[in-house]
């Protein structure tokens, strides 16, 4: 550190001998590296910020880089799959794809590595999943593209949409049983007019024979 004009700088210094004519000098380069500092700092701040913000939410949040490889695998991804982040950065992003859903994938992610576009890029889809366990999921899935040093690098929201599934199967479900008890309803009324009119004729018949 440095007090420059009042104010601190960060700097770096370099010495060296350096002979010229038979005398040998003492050099001194004084270098002021307080931008570098800051820029290093807030690159700091900005990844510590992003790290609190990822590791609490509740969707996965998974980065997948030019060679189909996991590069970023946040907490609720490890909480979701089964795999934690050690196990995953670096693999490829097929161990969580369905075999029914590999040679799409494959196609997809081949023309959005050359093109930066692709079917499933910048739209939601429902889909299945698998576990580390090779249980199957649904799950709502969003993806995003990155551009990174010229190349395509994809940013995937992935949310565990099993309760929602069986809320909406229960729904269903409970909607069929109002249906059958509307219509169970209804053909009872009908019976009970079909009922009530043979009751009659048969009282009005009774009534001539006696």
């Amino acid at each position: 550190h440095r007090l420059v004009s009042g104010e601190i700088r960060d700097v770096e210094l370099a010495r060296g001998p350096i002979t010229v004519n038979g005398i040998t000098y003492l050099f001194s380069i004084i270098q002021d590296v307080t931008p570098r500092k800051e820029a290093e700092a807030a690159i700091r701040e900005g990844e510590n910020k992003l790290q609190a913000i990822t590791s609490t939410v509740t969707d996965a949040i998974i980065l997948i880089d030019d060679r189909g490889k996991v590069s970023y695998w946040n907490t609720a991804a490890e909480k979701m799959f089964g795999y934690d982040g050690d196990e995953m950065l670096g693999s490829s992003l097929e161990i969580i794809i369905p075999s029914q859903y590999r040679e799409a994938h494959q196609k997809g992610f081949a023309l959005f590595v050359e093109t930066g576009h692709g079917p499933m890029i910048g739209k939601v889809y429902e889909v299945s999943a698998m576990r580390k366990d090779g249980s199957e999921f649904p799950i709502e899935l969003s993806i995003s593209g990155l551009l990174l040093k010229g190349k395509w690098h994809s940013a995937g929201v992935v949310r565990d949409i099993t309760g929602r599934r069986n809320l909406e199967t229960q729904l269903r479900q409970a909607q069929k049983m109002e249906a059958v008890g509307t219509l169970a309803g209804g053909v009872a009324h009908d019976f009970n007019n079909i009922l009530t009119a043979i009751i009659g004729f048969g009282s009005i018949l009774t009534m001539k024979m006696a």
